[in-house]
């Protein structure tokens, strides 16, 4: 039984590099689909059972890697990204689309069998250089202002905002841009406040509140 592939990027050179690599490591690859249009790697997948797709998400035929990504879930295989675009912003929206491989187009290609592998049995993988960039990402520390600190500390120590605002003597609404200014912060280096619980342990992580 071929293993079968596809293979998504908007540069035929690419992707020609991509099924070349791909056929010298398995030997009864077969590729469904090479190209750039994901409507039509889905019509050709309707007809194969697919081992695995690998792309790069930055489409210009879709308006975000995201969105490229989310489309590709109704194949029903592992989706394998391969991107330049390698920052924990593209790595976490990759995942949290539904890919569960990464592996930036600057890594050995010596990696990418192992990298495969992974994926179509089942795993996650990321590249070892992404994944130490992440790691130190999340050990950086955000850059707030003093007056985010102290609307940062406030907010999560369970004042409403209102109370923030009283206690900081502002406005409510400059309250809610500071944490608002806090919240874009956290995220620019990949640590999401979806909600005071999670702007509350990123308070801890960054020294400003202790777990009492």
């Amino acid at each position: 039984m071929a293993t079968n592939f596809i293979i998504i990027d908007q540069h035929p050179i690419v992707s020609e590099g991509a099924r070349l690599h791909i056929s010298q490591l398995y030997s009864d690859a077969h590729f469904v689909y090479c190209g750039a249009s994901i409507t039509d790697a889905i019509t050709a997948a309707a007809r194969k059972k697919i081992s695995c797709i690998v792309i790069d998400p930055q489409l210009a035929r879709e308006p975000n890697s995201i969105s490229a990504i989310q489309k590709l879930r109704v194949v029903k295989a592992p989706i394998f990204v391969m991107s330049h675009e390698n920052s924990s912003q593209a790595v976490a929206g990759a995942f949290a689309a539904g890919a569960t491989g990464f592996f930036p187009k600057s890594a050995d290609i010596f990696q990418l069998r192992s990298a495969l592998s992974t994926v179509m049995s089942g795993g996650i993988y990321i590249s070892p250089e992404v994944a130490e960039r992440l790691i130190e990402k999340q050990r950086e520390h955000v850059k707030l202002s003093d007056r985010e600190k102290t609307a940062l500390v406030l907010y999560s120590s369970g004042l409403t905002m209102e109370q923030v605002a009283v206690s900081m003597s502002i406005a409510a609404s400059t309250a809610n841009e500071y944490i608002d200014r806090a919240r874009a912060k956290f995220r620019a280096v990949g640590k999401h406040a979806h909600n005071k619980v999670d702007l509350r342990r990123l308070a801890m992580e960054e020294g400003l509140l202790v777990n009492a």
